[in-house]
């Protein structure tokens, strides 16, 4: 039988978008050839299914029956392409490679496939990309300057960093989201922070914590003062589970921080919980306002 071109696996005219993703075929991240293996692998990871946040978020590992390159060049094997890498660890002798050393392996053993603040970094990225839709393109349809004067979460209040002046820093919540949607593509893009996407400075990982931090206040505004969209775009996207999963399993902020995340992650079971987050509460109606400034 003739093995499928491929040309057949073309997305054909009039194709639904269900049958797109349902033909998408489960690709480990080594097979993937392109330059932006990560972000193509992340993608994917989505596409198939949104739902699987633990799937998504969990850094991919690879069963090696090679010969390991340990230390410096194992910590240095994501500056180029992984076959590439290998390749050059097999082949060059061990006194060619500073602190590094070639053990033969006993059986095939499993490692992380990807450089820690490399996943890190493409998993913002691809949250930041999410963020557009359905959140932020429905969020300009019910959060308003009328409706939502001031960037607010429960007794929280934010300003905006993305003013010159202080006078002007307490933005309408809407300008305040798209102001962080727009600062995040920026840094994400800088060549002065990220210079290259294979290799994260160490002086970058900590931008990496701030600019979820920054995050994070969307979802918590839209969860406190529209909380029916809240429900409807999680449960579209499961985004803010792949948020909270990716912050507490790589510690990008505390767990004290995250507030909406005991409990509901999972917008069903938060519409029958009967607390401080419950629908039509925001917090002790007495309780001072405390101002978060930019950072």
């Amino acid at each position: 039988m003739k093995a499928a071109s491929p040309a057949s696996k073309r997305i054909s005219r009039g194709s639904t978008l269900e049958d797109i993703h349902s033909a998408v075929e489960s690709v480990t991240l080594d097979k993937i050839e392109s330059p932006f293996q990560v972000q193509e692998y992340i993608a994917q990871l989505v596409t198939r299914d949104p739902y699987d946040v633990q799937a998504i978020v969990s850094l991919p590992r690879l069963t090696r029956t090679s010969p390991v390159v340990t230390n410096t060049a194992q910590a240095r094997v994501h500056e180029a392409k992984l076959a590439a890498a290998q390749s050059t660890a097999s082949s060059d002798p061990p006194s060619s490679t500073t602190g590094a050393s070639i053990e033969e392996d006993d059986g095939p053993t499993e490692t992380v496939a990807v450089d820690r603040s490399v996943w890190i970094y493409e998993q913002i990225r691809r949250i930041v990309l999410d963020l557009s839709y359905p959140w932020i393109s429905q969020l300009q349809e019910h959060c308003t300057r009328t409706s939502c004067p001031e960037m607010k979460a429960d007794s929280f209040q934010f300003l905006c960093a993305a003013h010159a002046t202080a006078s002007d820093t307490e933005c309408c919540a809407i300008d305040y989201m798209t102001h962080v949607a727009d600062a995040a593509f920026a840094l994400l893009n800088s060549a002065k922070h990220f210079p290259s996407r294979l290799v994260i400075p160490d002086t970058s990982v900590k931008q990496l914590s701030a600019l979820t931090r920054r995050l994070y206040r969307l979802f918590a505004h839209t969860f406190y003062s529209h909380r029916d969209l809240f429900d409807s775009c999680e449960m579209a996207s499961s985004l803010y589970a792949r948020f909270v999963r990716l912050c507490l399993d790589f510690e990008l902020i505390d767990k004290d921080t995250l507030k909406l995340a005991l409990g509901h992650v999972h917008p069903t079971k938060a519409r029958n919980t009967d607390n401080e987050f419950s629908r039509g509460t925001t917090g002790d109606a007495g309780a001072t306002r405390r101002l978060i400034k930019p950072q």
